[in-house]
């Protein structure tokens, strides 16, 4: 076979593969560009709980997790936890919707071990193990001076040595200042400071105990907005699992529930596995403008207003309790649900146009960037929304918005 050919050949091969890794590993164009991975904070300690959730001020729906540690651990939850056991920098990726993909880094440390590791020299000659320490560690103390017979340490907690080279344990929390005295000669004398700390040690759960809760209302509809609080006396971590796959780990969260059923929600607390409690709410389906029954047409002596005015009139309170709801809150899920799982198939028709005023201004919008501009800004106060027109299926079609 001819040689150029043969290049040729290689050369469409060598194309091909560099086309399909970039294909492979390109985030998809429509992947979002602002959610992160959210945490509490920049560290956590080894053995400590790292709770992880995404957010964005406009969070997409999203059907599937992958969630993935660097040591391998891995969760297909919304808010999943992990634990380490080891001190390093950690990295974290969350692949959603099976295509978008978003990393985050944080470190993990060990207290312990780093003060354990501090070694302080002091210009004196005095050198420390460590400055700071444990109640209940061995403390090191060395003599650095050269031609001393007699030596004097006072730790400055009414305990005192006249060894060269003492070791000493403090058994109070506190800052203590320890004096080294050469020859017994006053002008011959050291000082540094030590500081003590109380050894954190994970707290013990009652076996007994029992987690409690209240919920603020035990039968509602899909799309309203759910309270749930913790009675538990000397709780210190909380898992709600409340029964359609999503959890938190809040002392006091709320929840939207998408469909109508019967669903255990379940609390658990101090992290034992044991310390748990259940109760069972009802979900009914949500009011749909097909759902109301029909005006009555006779025996009144007043007819009611027309039927697509009380429509809109309903839809307009409905809305306008939604609006306010996410303008008071910071909760993407519930943005979320509420958005796709009750407005969009109800009451509302995604591309309308809608008119706000806000701050004596007008402005043109869509119901689609109207409601993600909600919460945004913070502090809106819906005063009137208005129905200005319906379809044959009883959404609104255009609406007018006052903010305060």
């Amino acid at each position: 076979m001819d040689k150029n050919i043969i290049m040729a050949i290689v050369a469409v091969a060598l194309l091909a593969v560099i086309f399909i890794g970039v294909s492979l590993f390109r985030q998809p164009d429509d992947c979002p560009k602002d959610i992160e991975i959210y945490t509490e904070r920049a560290s956590y300690e080894v053995g400590e709980e790292v709770h992880l959730s995404l957010k964005s001020a406009n969070l997409p729906r999203i059907s599937t997790y992958e969630w993935t540690t660097e040591d391998g651990q891995t969760s297909d939850q919304p808010s999943p936890t992990f634990v380490f056991d080891k001190k390093n920098t950690q990295q974290i990726s969350v692949k959603i919707n099976e295509g978008c993909e978003y990393n985050y880094v944080f470190e993990i440390i060990d207290n312990e071990e780093d003060i354990e590791d501090e070694i302080t020299v002091t210009e004196g000659g005095i050198t420390i193990s460590k400055k700071t320490a444990f109640t209940g560690d061995a403390i090191q103390f060395k003599d650095k001076s050269e031609g001393a017979s007699a030596y004097w340490w006072d730790f400055g907690d009414a305990n005192s040595s006249a060894l060269q080279n003492p070791t000493h344990i403090y058994k109070q929390v506190g800052t203590y200042t320890v004096s080294r005295m050469l020859n017994g000669d006053e002008n011959m004398v050291e000082t540094i400071e030590v500081t003590i700390q109380k050894r954190n040690t994970p707290p013990v759960a009652d076996p007994n105990m029992t987690a409690a809760f209240t919920i603020d209302k035990t039968s509602l509809r899909a799309g309203e907005l759910i309270q749930f609080t913790d009675k538990t006396p000397n709780a210190t971590s909380w898992l709600w699992n409340f029964g359609d796959g999503y959890t938190s780990h809040e002392r006091n969260p709320t929840h939207v529930y998408n469909l109508d059923g019967n669903y255990i929600v379940i609390l658990s607390v101090n992290g034992t596995g044991k310390n748990v409690n259940t109760q069972t709410i009802t979900v009914n389906p949500p009011i749909r403008v097909a759902d109301r029954p029909p005006v009555n047409q006779g025996g009144s002596p007043h007819p009611p207003p027309p039927p697509p005015k009380s429509v809109e009139m309903d839809l307009a309170t409905t809305m306008k309790t939604k609006f306010q709801e996410i303008a008071n809150s910071n909760n993407d899920e519930l943005k979320t649900n509420i958005y796709y799982n009750y407005l969009l198939p109800n009451i509302a028709s995604e591309n309308m146009p809608v008119k706000v005023t806000r701050d004596g201004r007008q402005i043109e919008d869509t119901f689609y960037d109207y409601y993600n501009s909600l919460n945004i800004q913070g502090g809106q106060r819906i005063s009137i929304v208005e129905v200005l027109n319906t379809n044959t299926e009883g959404k609104a079609t255009s609406l007018r918005v006052v903010e305060l």
